[in-house]
């Protein structure tokens, strides 16, 4: 006998729910991804913004000489550090489209699953009540051959 039409639909669900869950499984991994590069960007401002306070602090304390190779020096490392920033926020910007994407996949991975789900869903019902029409059939011809057995029983008996 041949394979139920969702018995054989079952390969196709299980291929979509593997790319379904492959699709949540990067989800995760670039919303860690965004949390991490986030944490970075914060940090950097942050050092940037120590950095400043405790430049200004020993300026006002008197405590470092202010000539013109620190001041340099400080801008340098300034530029460089937002520099970082940039970069920071351009690789957090990469990231969220990358996500977005995956977002989308993840989506539609979701409603191809749904649809397959409810294809095998249909198919269920419909074997379901073609294997009650053939039970059926089959107790009606019991009944058939029953009540002629008994009829010939009868005429039999005459």
């Amino acid at each position: 006998m041949a394979k139920a039409e969702s018995e054989r639909l079952r390969p196709v669900l299980d291929m979509a729910l593997r790319k379904e869950q492959e699709a949540a499984q990067a989800l995760g991994y670039l919303n860690q991804k965004i949390t991490q590069e986030q944490q970075t960007l914060q940090q950097l401002k942050e050092y940037e913004q120590d950095y400043h306070q405790n430049v200004i602090a020993k300026r006002m304390q008197g405590d470092q000489v202010f000539n013109r190779y620190s001041l340099l020096r400080y801008q340098n490392f300034i530029s460089r550090l937002n520099e970082a920033v940039g970069q920071q926020e351009a690789q957090i910007d990469q990231v969220e489209g990358q996500l977005q994407q995956v977002r989308e996949y993840w989506m539609k991975s979701r409603a191809r699953v749904q649809a397959i789900e409810s294809v095998i869903r249909k198919a269920q019902e419909r074997e379901q009540v073609a294997a009650a029409k053939r039970e059926q059939k089959m107790v009606d011809e019991l009944v058939c051959i029953a009540a002629a057995r008994r009829m010939l029983a009868r005429i039999d008996a005459n």
